[in-house]
């Protein structure tokens, strides 16, 4: 049986002893110790831990509304009125949502959304996707977001459009965010010139019906009221020449689009694709969490360079001289070695240095039992890749996780049909790569059996060693700071472990410390590590 993790206790000693507590002194001085370790992992009050804690134990089976609080808490209207402030600081930082249901009394509901939940189920960092000083493909992507929030899972209107606002407000370098600033819309006139926004940029639709608009409000009221404005020319949209009719539908009446006057001046026209994307395709550089890398001198000096190579400014100088000289201005790169040494992490944390998106490329759902599929697939995969090249402002990375089977030497003898649909795949990508005018990655952990043609198109090829000592000195050091000095010197000595292996065995001190209530002493940690050394030994067997 799994254990609970220590949020989910925290979670509950404090919503047990808060019951009409009425958010007393002497109950935030009896629960100072779970406050304080949920607060810390929240980054809020303890007030305001107090009112997540509650909210969260109903979330996994329905909301909670402010009566709900209320009455957990025992406390007087005048209380609540007090403790309003703590509930939009909460919404503010998305750990709470409200819901677009109303209480008994028809008061808002709230919950705690599922990512933050599995966060806390298996005590993860609750990451923190930044706002502020994005680029114009980051800050639609965010904007995309919210409205599919609110259109699939029925999110509160002024929630919407307070986050919608505060996006605004945290991007004021865009030419986009200035000028929708200087237009003074008021809620819904904004809502609803973004929707054709996001409409045209996204989804390529020419027009909208009653339908797109009806999901944008908390009734069916309001949408009618504004749809009607539109219809009879007395919206602001229509009167400023943002918005004009499209025609009348067959089944669906009066349709309604973009001027062309609102394109140009609104819309960057790079962004104007013939051919719909789909941005939650994209991995946004703005959600990966931080995370510090530890690698041999050597290594380091490799990911530094493709690090600094990538900065928006060296590349766009470097495919520019290329370019000048005739030469192929995609960039392709290898990186290799054995498993859990952070080839892939590595991938990660150069996307957030340099502000690049990642497009991350299934290899299993590429390959099709049905004849022609697969290499439609990959062909798909490229087109999509290029549309992004041309509508991000920074070129995103194309990332081939685990490409082992891709990078393999090609069959000379293909007889069978799977060995000549592999040929073909393969063949497929070379070409691509040939022809490439982006960023190209690609992560495996043997390079022995990897086919020559795909060796010369890879421009970097950067080997992951295993951690020396004085590296897994620091990677013990980081993941298990408590640890005496003395004790981390024998593990890092005697155990030749990748960064991979080293987490592994903290987990798994992690979890004896949920189960006992204490960290594993030396003796146990070198159990842990020579279980490890069982399991990497059985895989080698055969090699």
């Amino acid at each position: 049986m799994k254990a609970k993790s220590t949020s989910l206790l925290d979670i509950e000693k404090i919503v047990n002893a808060s019951e009409d507590c009425k958010m007393s002194s002497l109950f935030m001085a009896e629960n100072a110790q779970p406050l304080e370790r949920l607060a810390k992992k929240l980054g809020v009050s303890k007030a305001q831990t107090t009112l997540f804690a509650i909210i969260a134990s109903s979330s996994y089976n329905d909301d909670c509304s402010l009566s709900d609080i209320k009455r957990h808490l025992g406390c007087e209207n005048l209380d609540m009125l007090r403790l309003s402030p703590d509930l939009k600081a909460l919404q503010r930082a998305r750990l709470i949502r409200v819901t677009g249901k109303k209480g008994l009394f028809n008061d808002e509901s709230y919950f705690v959304p599922d990512e933050i939940l599995n966060c806390l189920l298996y005590d993860k960092e609750i990451e923190r996707q930044e706002i502020g000083n994005l680029d114009f493909d980051a800050f639609i992507l965010h904007l995309d977001t919210l409205f599919k929030e609110m259109e699939e899972k029925g999110s509160n209107y002024e929630g919407f459009v307070y986050d919608i606002r505060e996006l605004i407000m945290a991007n004021p370098q865009l030419d986009f965010a200035k000028k929708l600033d200087r237009m003074n819309l008021d809620d819904k006139e904004l809502v609803l010139l973004l929707k054709f926004c996001l409409s045209t940029l996204i989804d390529q639709e020419d027009s909208l019906e009653y339908r797109d608009i009806d999901e944008l409000f908390d009734n069916d009221r309001q949408a009618k009221t504004e749809f009607n404005r539109l219809r009879n020319g007395q919206h602001r949209l229509i009167v400023d020449k943002l918005v004009e009719p499209a025609g009348r539908e067959l089944f669906s009446g009066d349709t309604f689009r973009l001027t062309d006057h609102a394109k140009e001046t609104l819309l960057p026209q790079k962004n104007l694709k013939q051919t719909p994307i789909d941005l939650d395709e994209l991995t946004l550089s703005t959600s990966i969490a931080e995370k510090r890398l530890y690698y041999n001198a050597n290594d380091q000096a490799q990911i530094e360079r493709l690090k600094s190579l990538l900065q928006p400014t060296s590349f766009s100088d470097i495919r520019l001289r290329m370019k000048q000289q005739g030469m192929r201005c995609g960039f392709a790169c290898l990186l290799y070695g054995a498993p859990g040494t952070g080839k892939t992490e590595t991938v990660l944390q150069i996307a957030r240095a340099t502000g690049r998106n990642i497009m991350q490329v299934n290899l299993s759902e590429m390959r099709s039992k049905w004849v022609g599929e697969s290499e439609k697939r990959v062909k798909d995969v490229f087109d999509r890749y290029r549309n992004f090249v041309e509508f991000c402002d920074k070129e995103p990375i194309l990332l081939f996780n685990e490409a082992d089977g891709i990078i393999a030497k090609r069959s000379t003898n293909a007889i069978h049909a799977v060995d000549q649909m592999e040929n073909t795949l393969q063949n497929i990508i070379l070409q691509e790569m040939e022809t490439l005018d982006g960023i190209m990655m690609a992560t495996t952990n043997l390079t022995q059996n990897m086919d020559s043609a795909f060796e010369r198109r890879f421009l970097y090829k950067i080997n992951f060693h295993k951690p020396d000592c004085a590296t897994r000195l620091q990677i013990w050091q980081s993941m298990m700071p408590d640890l005496p000095e003395s004790d981390v010197a024998i593990l890092a000595e005697r155990y030749y472990f990748s960064g991979g292996q080293m987490e592994n065995i903290t987990r798994k001190a992690t979890v004896e410390h949920i189960l006992t209530g204490q960290m594993p002493n030396l003796e146990m940690l070198i159990g842990f590590c020579e279980e490890e050394n069982i399991v990497e030994n059985r895989h080698r067997i055969g090699y």
